[in-house]
């Protein structure tokens, strides 16, 4: 196989391993989020009404092609839990911005009423099982480091070749072996 060929492959195979490497910890981090929110509702078990208190707006352009803007709104509540006032905040991205004084349904732990959440802090995507979304990276992978050894010619070491090749190999060592002892 041509030099550039080669070099190509392992150097594709290299992006392969890294873009699937950079996917498993991507998946990790979005599964440990999703715990995380699924520990949080499951201890948030009361529900009261709270009122939004401030928004704040922030815009970003998504990242291809096609810049769209979109924003992103920081809503800023306040609740009370008997005779205590709490406070908490939620990053939302909406098409309609809260305004001021909106009521606003807020999950708190009785134990401790200031862990809270709303409907804004719920995971709002499906980030389906995390398992095969790691499996298929670990594939990706693993692929990547078979290309790398084809390509670099390690793979000869797993083919299994048939007594002849090998009792010819061995014999054209021994005969090279008696040529250098003979030239002494």
């Amino acid at each position: 196989m041509d030099r550039p060929i080669k070099n190509f492959i392992i150097e594709v195979a290299a992006f392969a391993i890294l873009f699937n490497a950079v996917a498993i910890f991507v998946a990790l981090r979005t599964n440990n989020d999703i715990k995380e929110f699924e520990e949080l509702k499951a201890c948030c078990t009361e529900t009261t009404t709270g009122k939004i208190t401030d928004v704040k707006e922030s815009w970003r352009l998504t990242p291809s092609k096609i810049r769209r803007k979109y924003y992103i709104y920081y809503n800023y509540y306040s609740y009370t839990v008997g005779d205590k006032n709490y406070e908490g905040d939620s990053v939302t991205l909406k098409d309609t911005r809260d305004t001021l004084g909106d009521p606003i349904e807020v999950h708190y732990d009785p134990y401790e009423p200031g862990v809270n959440y709303t409907y804004m802090d719920k995971p709002t995507k499906d980030h389906g099982d995390v398992a095969e979304k790691i499996g298929l990276c670990t594939l990706g992978i693993i692929i990547g480091i078979l290309l790398i050894c084809w390509a670099g010619g390690l793979l000869k070491i797993f083919v299994r070749k048939d007594e002849s090749q090998l009792l010819e190999e061995y014999e054209e060592v021994i005969s090279e072996d008696n040529t250098d002892d003979s030239d002494v």
